[in-house]
Parts: C-alpha cells; sequence; structure tokens
C-alpha cells in the first residue's frame, strides 16, 4: 500500500529556501566574528617570535637579536569569504616560513590546520562564534 501526498507546496519551498539562506548567513556570521580574533592572533604571533603553539622561533643566524620575520609582521590581510576565515600574505615567500625548507627552520605563524587550533585560538574563536550566531539568532544587529 503507498500514500501519495498532494497539494501546494509552495511555502514549504519557500521555508527551505528561507533555512538555506539562514545556513548561509550563519556561516559568514561566524567567519566574520573569528576573523579579527584570527587577525589578533597571528599579530601575536609576530609581536612574541613565538608560534601559536608557544614555541619560540629560531633566533636570526646573524647573531643580531632582531625579532624574525618583521618583514612579514602587519603585511597580511584576514577576512571572512563565503563562510571561511582567508589569510592572504602580501609576500610569496610567507609560506617557506611558515613550513620551512631544507635549508630555512619553519618559523609557523598560522597553525598547521584548523583541526589542530591551539588552545588560545579556539577559546578566542569559539566565543566570538557564540556571542555573533546568538545575536544573530535573536535578531540583534550583526
Amino acid at each position: 500500500m503507498s500514500a501519495g501526498i498532494s497539494g501546494d507546496f509552495g511555502k514549504l519551498d519557500a521555508l527551505i529556501g528561507r533555512l538555506r539562506r539562514t545556513a548561509r548567513e550563519v556561516h559568514q556570521a561566524a567567519a566574520e566574528a573569528a576573523a579579527p580574533v584570527v587577525e589578533r592572533s597571528i599579530a601575536q604571533s609576530f609581536a612574541s617570535a613565538k608560534s601559536p603553539d608557544g614555541e619560540p622561533w629560531a633566533a636570526l643566524r646573524d647573531g643580531s637579536g632582531r625579532k624574525p620575520l618583521q618583514g612579514l609582521a602587519g603585511d597580511y590581510v584576514v577576512y571572512a569569504f563565503r563562510g571561511q576565515v582567508r589569510v592572504i600574505f602580501g609576500k610569496r615567500y610567507a609560506r617557506f616560513h611558515q613550513s620551512g625548507t631544507r635549508k630555512m627552520v619553519a618559523r609557523r605563524f598560522l597553525p598547521k590546520g584548523a583541526a589542530r587550533l591551539p588552545e588560545g585560538w579556539r577559546v578566542g574563536i569559539r566565543q566570538s562564534i557564540v556571542d555573533r550566531v546568538r545575536r544573530l539568532m535573536t535578531g540583534g544587529a550583526l
């Protein structure tokens, strides 16, 4: 025995459309909330000369005592795009410092991956997202 459903599904289709738009809006709002936290966290890495995990960066070979990578400090943009946080550096060689090479030790300024966010990053990002999504869900301003 089979049963059929008939009727005007216009309202249901409209509701499905609104739910899909809301999901995109929540993703974007979360990314917009997280971006400033990511930007501050990267700046902290450069200011402290430490990786996001707290590992001190290797000293410069010239023995000058200067902090490494100061040419990259502030030379990046962090922004939300389609529900993601993106970081773009103005200097193409930034990735070699992040990952290291055969001849150069890595000096990480970004976490190794989103699945392995350090505690400080994770807590700050989570709280900013929770606050933003609560405002979104209660009809408040973003």
